[in-house]
């Protein structure tokens, strides 16, 4: 309705020309779950909170270190070190999994805390801390990463009914995606050993909400040792293994700093040979962050190598991928490889739903959820608006504008914007005249993904001399 004006003098009026754009959604932040050294800030507790953080400096400072690992040491008859110093099994992973994270150029993330780090490891109790802080993460709208990095303490059966519950919440929120580890006790088991058991316990629903990646990989990261906590027997004699310089005449007589350097020395240069085996999660999420903001979310996050990475703790061959790439379950596992000269590359871009032609594609299923969020925020404004033509073609050019940026970015295949996607609203094309009445106010929307290419084939011919 045009305005009413009561006093004389010149007005004057903005009239709009474009219509309103859409902002896309952010599509890689993930949300971290697992044990902390702290759990409170300020009198506040963060169990159960989802906190975002931007760097490892700034989860230290609200949710501190790792758990130090205690140490193992062999000496010979002389006293001297006989074997590599042994630490020991890591079990606290949220920690070095964020340092995987952003040294693979992850950025701003969530941190769920289920807790302080138990003093003793109650399988049931440890899935019960994490169900409570994944179903947490739900409340959060803007997460769109799931990396469940402490799931291994739950115990096998748990392990997997974690990540079933992960995939659900994707399910039912429909703007976030799993990233899923496969459970096993040694880190160096073949797949052809674990398949089994993992496409029986990851269950069949919701697939194309997750991905999983297989071997763990050997980090360049080295335990934490608080080397005051250290006790080493020789002889009769208790020894911590260093003490600060200027404690007391007693403590400094029982620290192997200050009375057999050489031995403190060999077991200092162990340590730094003392190396953690990760499960990939962490490396993958930063990997999709990475992806996701130098190229687009409609990118396969594959042949990227991995930072901070000595090597996959398996070698897999290009007849073991096979069988992981493709099952007649459908269940695909992605590699992760190492080749000569070019390091350690995540090596598969699928989706657990490897059986589903639409889906069975990382980046495809991701962009969808991309636009999908997008959208539904974006017309949110129109709610309540008369649902007439007007509204309808606001709404229908504002969806083409963004589908249009799209396509010329290259997320949507076609030579022309016809063929990448189209846009359908109104009566008679979308609605009846019950919806109408009833309120609904219907778009329907199509896309054309572009697809990664997965086989890439080269052939030759052979000019033959004197044909």
């Amino acid at each position: 309705m045009a305005k009413s004006y009561k006093t004389p003098g010149v007005y004057i009026e903005e009239t709009p020309r474009f219509s309103p754009s859409i902002p896309g959604v952010s599509t890689a932040v993930p949300a971290f779950i697992g044990f902390t050294q702290k759990d409170s800030r300020d009198d506040h507790s963060l169990i159960n909170v989802p906190t975002k953080i931007s760097s490892m400096l700034e989860f230290e400072r609200i949710f501190g270190k790792p758990k130090p690992q205690h140490i193992s040491v062999l000496l010979d008859a002389d006293q001297q070190l006989a074997a590599e110093v042994i630490t020991d099994p890591l079990q606290f992973r949220l920690y070095y999994s964020l340092q995987l994270y952003f040294d693979n150029g992850g950025g701003s993330c969530y941190v769920c805390s289920a807790g302080i780090y138990p003093p003793v490891i109650a399988a049931d109790e440890i899935f019960s801390a994490l169900q409570k802080a994944l179903a947490s993460t739900a409340t959060q709208a803007d997460i769109t990463l799931l990396v469940l990095a402490d799931a291994l303490l739950s115990g096998e059966d748990n392990f997997y009914a974690l990540y079933r519950q992960a995939l659900l919440q994707c399910n039912s929120l429909q703007n976030r995606f799993v990233i899923i580890d496969v459970f096993t006790q040694s880190a160096v088991e073949s797949f052809s050993d674990l398949q089994e058991s993992f496409r029986d316990k990851i269950g069949n629903e919701h697939l194309k909400y997750g991905a999983a990646y297989y071997p763990y990989l050997h980090t360049k990261y080295r335990p934490l040792v608080v080397e005051t906590d250290e006790k080493i027997a020789i002889g009769d004699v208790i020894y911590k293994l260093a003490v600060p310089d200027d404690a007391s005449a007693d403590d400094l007589a029982f620290s192997l700093y200050h009375q057999n350097r050489a031995l403190y020395d060999s077991i200092k240069t162990s340590l730094e040979h003392a190396t953690l085996v990760m499960p990939p999660s962490g490396a993958v999420a930063g990997i999709y962050y990475n992806v996701d903001h130098s190229r687009g979310v409609w990118k396969a996050p594959a042949n990227v190598s991995v930072n901070s990475v000595i090597k996959p703790m398996v070698s897999i061959t290009n007849g073991e991928q096979d069988d992981m790439n493709v099952h007649l379950s459908g269940k695909s596992v992605n590699a992760i490889r190492s080749f000569p000269g070019k390091g350690t590359l995540l090596w598969g871009a699928r989706t657990l739903a490897g059986n589903d032609n639409e889906w069975r594609y990382i980046p495809v299923q991701r962009l969808f959820l991309f636009v999908n969020e997008s959208v539904k925020l974006a017309i949110q404004p129109f709610v309540f608006e008369p649902n007439d033509a007007t509204t309808w073609l606001r709404v229908k050019a504002m969806l083409e504008n963004f589908l249009m940026q799209l396509w010329r970015q290259g997320a949507l295949a076609g030579a022309k914007p016809e063929q990448a996607y189209f846009v359908k609203v109104g009566l008679h094309y979308t609605m009846t005249v019950q919806d109408i009445l009833d309120g609904r106010l219907r778009i329907e929307l199509g896309l054309a993904p572009v697809r990664p290419a997965e086989f890439i084939l080269t052939l030759f011919s052979i000019k033959m001399a004197g044909s």
